[in-house]
């Protein structure tokens, strides 16, 4: 356990909403922190479905709204969750700003447009974009991030937008957003680690642990090869037969399954 850590802090609440349901690389992410570090935040998660379907009540996730020093969101449409999310922050807001202005809030998909303009983190706030020229960009105006890190595209034309739309100093939480949807995505996308160096950069750019380092989100392919033996991605087969020559005495196999954000679905299937 790192010594360094000040256990007397409060211990910050850290909820997600999803619609996956593969979480196993996020769970055991949670768990390597914990044994690293001890419990330095509480973790909940819950499923879309149990909040649509009423099998959770309304009442227990306007408590996790207001308890949750940060809300993660993994939804990808509308549904009644969105609305009780949206009703839920807009009256902390009005109420309680002050209580509203410790909230961390991250769509970690793209969504709707509801969905992404709940996002604030720090000073940034995705439904009110200010720019040097006083004009307030709608949310609709901002590239779907989902597509962006999904299908592998660059982000530079994404972060030359946000620099000509932001102050230098929302800047920042804006490139933020843009890191945690590529370790939520391309976690989904069969990149282990990137749950939990998820969970790291909060803790090291929200919640006060600043001295801890945190790699990059690593990033998987739009397409390629996955081998689950070496649990290693190849963007072509030069690569991948250098690493893994042919067994010309056995027969050949490839398969074709879903990447992006289906990977982690697809994988018991494969192995």
């Amino acid at each position: 356990m790192n010594q360094n850590i000040d256990y007397t802090r409060d211990t910050p609440k850290i909820t997600l909403i999803t619609a996956s349901v593969f979480l196993k690389w996020l769970t055991e992410g949670i768990q390597e922190i914990y044994n690293q570090f001890g419990k330095v935040f509480d973790f909940k998660i819950y499923f879309l479905n149990d909040l649509d379907s009423g099998k959770i009540s309304k009442e227990e996730v306007k408590e996790a709204i207001y308890q949750s020093k940060v809300m993660l969101i993994d939804i990808r449409g509308n549904s009644p969750t969105v609305e009780l999310l949206v009703k839920s922050y807009e009256e902390m807001e009005k109420n309680q700003p002050e209580l509203f202005d410790t909230k961390e809030i991250i769509a970690l998909v793209g969504g709707n447009s509801e969905i992404r303009g709940l996002t604030k983190m720090g000073a940034f706030q995705a439904r009110k974009i200010p720019s040097p020229q006083n004009r307030e960009y709608s949310i609709d105006e901002i590239p779907d991030l989902t597509k962006a890190v999904r299908f592998g595209q660059r982000m530079t034309e994404f972060l030359k937008f946000l620099g000509k739309v932001f102050p230098f100093k929302l800047l920042r939480h804006a490139r933020y957003w843009v890191i945690m949807m590529d370790y939520w995505v391309h976690g989904l996308g069969g990149i282990a680690e990137n749950h939990k160096n998820m969970l790291l950069f909060l803790l090291k750019h929200y919640l006060g642990y600043k001295n801890f380092k945190v790699p990059k989100p690593k990033k998987i392919p739009s397409f390629g090869i996955y081998d689950p033996q070496l649990n290693e991605y190849f963007n072509n087969t030069e690569d991948y037969f250098r690493k893994k020559p042919i067994d010309h005495n056995k027969q050949t196999i490839g398969i074709f399954f879903y990447g992006g954000l289906y990977f982690e679905q697809s994988l018991p299937i494969v192995k």
